[in-house]
């Protein structure tokens, strides 16, 4: 990895917010990572101090959560109990699940977040917007540079997966949200970071 490169993913790690738990453990992955770059070392290098924070890291109920779980599953082997959402195919499922159950009554959206996260050349997400009980199946996606100035809006609706091309977006952080068009329901939001 280039200095110039480390410099400014470490920059821009630093303008980060430090306010939420998940904040400190996006932080604290990413710099890890980072180090095991520059210090020409595998995920099977972890020492126990990384390996310790990790599985705290795994262990919480933030998004950073299932990439330190990932992680930590390639590097040691570690598993762990994923809560999925039950199974809807027209309303008959296969399976439920106790938790579950009633947050997703009434409603089938699924949409995932942009990835690989940091990118460099482009960005994924995975959506599902089915219609239910006449709601519509369009969402917007709206993403915002670090002072909050909106850059790119796109609508998605139906089922796929979107590909934004990063070509076009400065090195840097942004924010993004994903909201239901009619009712303007967040149905997914998070932050993207830029690395070319």
């Amino acid at each position: 990895m280039q200095e110039a490169s480390a410099t400014a993913i470490l920059s821009l790690l630093d303008a980060l917010p430090q306010e939420r738990e998940e904040d400190e453990h996006y932080d604290y992955f990413y710099r890890l990572l980072l180090n095991l770059r520059q210090t020409a070392r595998t995920v099977f290098d972890i020492t126990a101090e990384e390996e310790t924070q990790l599985l705290q890291i795994a262990h919480s109920r933030t998004a950073t959560a299932y990439k330190a779980q990932t992680l930590l599953f390639i590097a040691r082997g570690h598993e762990f109990v994923v809560n999925l959402p039950e199974l809807d195919y027209n309303r008959q499922t296969a399976f439920k699940t106790q938790p579950h159950t009633a947050a997703l009554q009434g409603e089938a959206y699924l949409v995932s977040g942009f990835y690989p996260n940091p990118a460099s050349h482009a960005v994924q997400l995975n959506y599902n917007l089915t219609p239910t009980n006449n709601i519509p199946d369009k969402a917007t996606i709206q993403m915002y540079n670090i002072l909050g100035k909106p850059i790119f809006t796109a609508t998605i609706s139906g089922a796929g997966i979107y590909t934004l091309p990063l070509e076009n977006f400065a090195e840097g952080l942004y924010y993004y949200v994903i909201v239901q068009t009619d009712n303007h329901k967040v149905l997914k939001d998070g932050k993207l970071l830029i690395a070319k």
